[in-house]
C-alpha cells in the first residue's frame, strides 16, 4: 500500500528510487482514479505523494493533481480533503506562491 511516511523509513533511498520508477503509474493510477469518478483515492494517491512532489521537485504536477482531485471531491472524507489541502498549500509554499498557500491552508 501507497504510504505518506515513505520519506522516514530506514531504507528511504530505496523508497524514494521506488517512487521516481514508478511516476508515470503513479500519474496514471491518479487520472485513472478521477477519471473513474473515484475522488477519494485520488486524495489518498496524492497525499501519499505530496512529500515525493516536494522532494524531487515536481511542485506544479502534485499542486494540479491535488488541485483537480479537490475540485471533484464534494463526497470524499473530510480526513482526504484535510491532507490535499495541506498539501496543496505546502507546495504552493515551496514555489513562493504565498497569496495561493493562504487560499489553501
Amino acid at each position: 500500500m501507497l504510504r505518506s511516511s515513505w520519506l522516514h523509513c530506514k531504507g528511504c533511498f530505496r523508497c524514494r528510487a521506488w517512487f521516481e520508477v514508478e511516476h508515470d503509474n503513479l500519474s496514471a493510477a491518479l487520472s485513472w482514479s478521477l477519471e473513474a469518478g473515484d475522488s477519494g483515492s485520488a486524495l489518498r494517491i496524492g497525499g501519499a505523494l505530496w512529500q515525493f512532489w516536494g522532494v524531487r521537485g515536481h511542485f506544479s504536477e502534485g499542486r494540479r493533481w491535488l488541485s483537480t482531485s479537490l475540485s471533484r471531491a464534494e463526497a470524499a472524507p473530510s480526513s482526504l480533503k484535510a491532507t490535499a489541502l495541506l498539501a496543496l498549500g505546502d507546495l504552493a509554499r515551496r514555489q513562493g506562491d504565498y497569496s495561493r498557500v493562504a487560499e489553501d491552508l
